[in-house]
């Protein structure tokens, strides 16, 4: 009998482990390239030691296949057919060459980049001779932290920062581990426990890809995540509310969406964009007429609640970015007028009010 599909000579791997000088005292992990290119991120263990074989004419396909594993710069030891000697290339090198291979060896990454050892860093901090600061947290502790956290995430990602969106959820990761390392504590569950659920989860939510059904639109597959999600918590269709299951404690702009798009699941929507204009034309007057105080404070919500209804006409998905978006650029313009009047010799408080206004103008024309 043959071997197996995608197997590799036993003699040829020691030869190569002898040419690289691999040391495999602690394990190494062996591989034939044609396995790692059947998966879209390749099932390795960065920490340790990695020997792949019969790579071919596929090192070009095979390096940018490992550039989600591994950073540009990573050294590979290159061995080509009919070679005796290796050559040592960045993975980025290896993306831009069509160079036949036999062997690849890549050396391990820090054991920082593993989420094992960073779980055990974390259980660190909350040992008795951890950080007194991580020891004193409680889940309600940490919930100002978290919030704080992914609104720094947020606006890393208005920015299109790469460097500060990695940094941004590396603290949200903390604080998710934080949580677990808590539960895990008391015995309730552990990081683990959590992937697993996870990973059930997305499986069990997408028959489409995993499971043989056929959904062939966003919004039907938005149908069937909602029908799932019944079917898990064991609920008829109308054993539940529409609005249920909304958190009480989204952004109101945020919520407001949320609770527009559930009602126009079942009709309850205007039936053109004109009648959307109109009514917020509506809420506007009534405003405008409206009693100081309650009266005023009430008709103030209506005008936003219908702002929102109509950015949803307008195909704007995430109306709490827009609304970040007009800050940043408020916070840009009044910038420019402030550092204009500074060069100026004009103190802020000192300016006319036209001489903002035209300074104001000037920051549009410049994309400000």
């Amino acid at each position: 009998m043959g071997r197996p599909p995608h197997s590799l000579n036993p003699t040829a791997i020691q030869n190569a482990l002898a040419i690289f000088s691999v040391d495999t005292s602690r394990g190494i992990q062996i591989t034939p390239a044609a396995h790692l290119l059947e998966f879209l991120q390749p099932p390795l263990q960065t920490n340790r030691p990695t020997l792949i074989g019969a790579i071919g004419p596929r090192g070009a396909e095979l390096a940018h296949h490992l550039l989600q594993c591994y950073p540009a710069a990573t050294s590979i030891h290159a061995l080509a057919a009919d070679d005796s000697a290796r050559q040592s290339f960045t993975l980025a090198e290896l993306a831009q060459t069509a160079r036949r291979w036999d062997w690849w060896h890549i050396p391990p990454r820090s054991k920082d980049s593993d989420l094992t050892h960073l779980v055990e860093l974390i259980a660190q901090l909350r040992a008795p001779n951890g950080c007194p600061w991580d020891r004193a947290q409680t889940h309600a502790s940490l919930r100002p932290y978290l919030l704080e956290e992914a609104h720094e995430l947020l606006e890393a990602l208005d920015a299109a920062d790469s460097d500060a969106i990695r940094d941004e959820l590396g603290d949200v990761l903390l604080q998710i581990l934080l949580h677990c390392q808590l539960a895990a504590e008391r015995g309730a569950f552990t990081i683990r426990d959590v992937l697993e659920q996870l990973a059930r989860k997305l499986v069990r939510r997408h028959p489409h890809v995993w499971g043989g059904r056929q959904l062939g639109s966003p919004e039907a597959v938005r149908q069937s995540w909602e029908q799932l999600k019944r079917e898990e918590r064991g609920e008829a269709e109308t054993s539940r509310a529409l609005l249920d299951g909304l958190p009480k404690t989204l952004p109101a702009l945020l919520q407001a969406q949320r609770l527009q798009e559930r009602a126009a699941r079942v009709g309850f929507d205007w039936e053109n964009e004109e009648d959307v204009a109109a009514k917020v034309r509506e809420e506007l007057a009534e405003l405008l007429q409206a009693s100081p105080g309650t009266e005023r404070e009430a008709e103030l919500g209506d005008v936003l609640f219908s702002l929102v209804n109509w950015a949803r006409w307008l195909h704007l998905p995430d109306i709490e970015s827009t609304l970040r978006a007009a800050n940043q650029r408020f916070r840009r313009r009044f910038s420019y007028v402030e550092t204009r009047l500074q060069e100026k010799g004009i103190e802020l408080s000192e300016a006319s009010l036209s001489e903002m206004d035209a300074l104001w103008e000037e920051a549009k024309l410049l994309g400000c």
